[in-house]
Formats: C-alpha cells, structure tokens, sequence
C-alpha cells in the first residue's frame, strides 16, 4: 500500500508540479506498521520518496557547493552517526560473545529504524540547504497546510467517536488522524506549531493563521498529558526567545498569557481530571512508571555501553508486572541510557544539540521558533520513544540548513505587515508628490 502510495505521489510530482523534497514534507505524517515474520517496522509514504529525492540531489551540479557550505556539520554528524553504529554492534556482539541474552531481531530491527532516520537527516540537511527564501518559505506553508490537514482529521475522528462512528483515524478517544499513536500525532503537531509561525513570517504576513486551529485541536483531542505539558513550556520559551524581537512581540504577549493559562490547569489538576475522563486512566495506574524504573535498574546494571540496542523489552521482564511485558521504555533518555549506556547516549544527543548551538548563535527569528520546537521535544522525549521520528529528524535538518541559508535567503529583516492604504491617505498623497517632483527634476 506504502509502494502504491508512493507511486501516485510521484505522479503528482509533475501534476502539480510539486518537488519530490516538497511531497516528502506532505507525505510525513502518513504513516503505518509493516510486519515480517517477528520483525515490525513502522513506515512513512516519505520513506519511499527519501530514495528518489536522495538521486536528485546526486544528479544536482550545485552538490558540491551545497555540501561545503555544510561541511562541518554533516563531518561531525557523519563521524557520530559512525560512532554511534559501531559501539551499538559492538555491545551487541560482545554480549553475544558472553553468552548473554541477546535478541538479534530486535537489535536488526532498532539498527534498520535509526540508520533511516538518520538518512533522513542527511538527505534533508541538503535538500533545505539548496533552497532560497521563496523556496523555504514554499516547504514550511506546505508541512504547515499538512498539519492542519493531520489535525483536523484527528480532531474530527476523536468527536465521531462518541457517537458511533468510527473513521479510522482515532484510537477510542484519542485522536491518531494518520499515525497509529496519538502520542506520535501529538508530537508531530507540536513540532509543526513553529513551522507555521516562520511559514507566515517569511511571507510578511501576521505569524497567527488558520493552519493553527486544527493543529492545536489535535494536540486536544489527542489526550495526551505530556503533550499539553510540552506545549507549555513550548509557549514559556518562545516567550523568553521572543524578547528584543520586533518580528514577535504579538507571539510574546499571546504566549505569556497562554502559558499563564495552561500552567494554572496543569497546577489545579484539571488537565489530569479531564483526560482521566476520556482516557480512562489516571497516573496512577499509569504503566509509564514500571517501565521508567525497569529502564533505570538497567542502566545501573550496565552505564556505560547499556544492554544492547533493542533489548530493553527481553531484559526488563524480570522488574515489571505482568501486562507491561513487551513494552518499549516509553522514554526516549530512559531508553537510550539503558540500551546504548552513556557512550551511546551522549553519541546520540550530539547531533541536536550542535543543532541547538548553532540556532542560538545565530539569533534570527527563525532560530527562535525553532528553538521553541526543540524544547517542546526535550519535554515529549521524556515519556515517548522520539528517537526514531522521522519528523523530528527532518526538523533538526530544516533547522540546521536555516542557520547556514544560502545568500538569497538571508535577508530575514522584519517587514510589517502589508495594510490596505486608500490613495487619499495622507501618506500616500505625500509619497505621490515627492514623486512627481522627483520626474519634474
């Protein structure tokens, strides 16, 4: 279905004369698990696309000139991506060696998700890195137009629900749209917020626009705690990386007050009470703490390498309760702490942060709504396995390739907003006169 999908997409490509990097920002969010025996991989339509944009590229004589102006970063990337490969196998097979448990499967498995993540990474750093301001601009109005799609669709499939009818796009309650995990939907959205706030920026346009409703109806109806306490920390910090910046002082004062707002349901209790109601579940019963303190024990048995990449599931049965076997650790630094060790963790976590680094350095308007994102996704990382999703890679890349834009896209000066002037306005008679004199002289 996935080969299918992508086939008609392509088709598109020349239809409407989308670009094959433009359909895999759209084709994103579309995504599905796919089985082979006991090997189960989840797959995005992009995935079949990453192949064809990566041939373009090849095939673009301004490769090179692209690739240099990148050259640190995909080096440093390349070199830890390396590292990372090699201490995750060599755990793996020393323990192997040892005679200890070890599920190859599993191991195949995490190994084959990261490596595509991180083909994402690389193919979309240049990808973004080729394209001028119209270019960027284009790319961020169409993953800001397929979020609101997303959302909408999940909003609208958490109403239906309760009334008996069931479209397919939600999981009871909880609004999927075209994830199969409200937690995944929840993010993706959370990650699109300040891609719709630098798509209208760039345009010269207000930062507020419709794509905004359906995408934070989904972070709603998606029910999901950790979400609304991303989102909020995601408005406290695109509060403090909005002051000094005239571009954002309408976000400034919006998000102070939205901030205010949420913090005071988080405070009172009534965000938990509410979704209790629909998720039929309060944090005490929650599993998420056997599997964190399981993920903990582990990393205490093993800090430095970890138990291997992907064993988590066949190495934590022994410190949890029946029903919570065969869950992943549903924390992305749990995880990785308790699978790779401290080598593999800090390996794992340079490449955003040297994302961070040059978004702070660089200190445009643009820089500061990603920054926003990327603190919304070190709040969801603590509850969600984020390492393999392909959007937070394509962000981090998108990121990146802003900080070091091409020459053309880098005149980001603040422009107020266009207004409508009559032509009897005081300043446009006086621009008229001062020009006819100037065609007098």
């Amino acid at each position: 279905m996935g080969a299918t999908a992508a086939v008609v997409m392509l088709c598109l490509i020349h239809i409407l004369r989308i670009s094959a990097m433009e359909l895999l920002v759209v084709t994103m969010p579309v995504s599905f698990y796919v089985g082979a025996g006991p090997l189960v991989v989840n797959v995005t339509v992009s995935d079949f696309l990453l192949a064809v944009v990566a041939v373009q590229l090849l095939a673009d004589r301004d490769i090179r000139r692209v690739v240099s102006r990148f050259s640190g970063p995909l080096s440093t990337a390349l070199a830890v991506s390396g590292l990372f490969v090699i201490s995750c196998g060599g755990t793996i097979w020393v323990r192997s060696l040892l005679g200890l448990d070890t599920d190859w499967v599993e191991f195949l498995s995490n190994a084959f998700k990261l490596v595509i993540v991180m083909v994402f990474f690389f193919v979309c750093l240049i990808g973004f890195g080729r394209l001028d301001r119209e270019g960027m601009q284009r790319v961020l109005s169409l993953w800001a137009l397929a979020a609101a799609v997303v959302g909408a669709l999940g909003a609208v499939a958490s109403i239906l629900y309760p009334l008996g009818i069931d479209i397919g796009m939600s999981f009871d309650f909880r609004a999927t749209a075209t994830f199969e995990d409200p937690n995944a939907f929840a993010s993706y959205l959370l990650l699109s917020i300040p891609v719709c706030l630098l798509a209208r920026h760039l345009s010269g346009r207000h930062l507020f626009g419709w794509q905004l409703v359906p995408i934070l109806a989904g972070v709603y109806t998606s029910y999901s705690r950790g979400a609304v306490l991303a989102l909020t920390v995601m408005l406290v910090g695109l509060f403090m990386f909005s002051l000094g910046d005239r571009a954002l002082r309408l976000l400034r004062i919006l998000s102070a007050g939205f901030a205010v707002a949420a913090v005071g349901l988080l405070l009172s209790g009534a965000v938990d009470v509410l979704f209790e109601d629909s998720r039929g579940t309060g944090f005490e019963t929650d599993i998420r703490f056997q599997l964190w303190q399981a993920a903990w024990e582990l990393w205490k048995s093993s800090p430095v390498f970890g138990v291997g990449l992907g064993q988590f599931v066949g190495s934590a049965a022994g410190f949890i309760d029946h029903g919570a076997e065969g869950v992943i650790a549903h924390s992305t630094y749990l995880s990785m702490l308790s699978e790779t060790g401290l080598v593999g963790f800090v390996l794992f976590a340079l490449v955003p942060v040297r994302v961070a680094v040059a978004l702070v350095r660089d200190r445009s308007t643009g820089s500061r709504l990603f920054l926003g994102s990327l603190l919304s996704v070190l709040v969801m990382a603590a509850s969600l396995n984020l390492q393999n999703s392909r959007s937070l890679w394509v962000l981090l890349a998108l990121a990146l390739a802003w900080t070091a834009r091409a020459p053309s896209a880098q005149g980001e000066e603040y422009r107020e907003p266009a207004r409508f002037r009559p032509p009897w306005s005081p300043r446009m008679f006086e621009a008229q006169k001062e020009t006819m004199s100037g065609v007098r002289r």
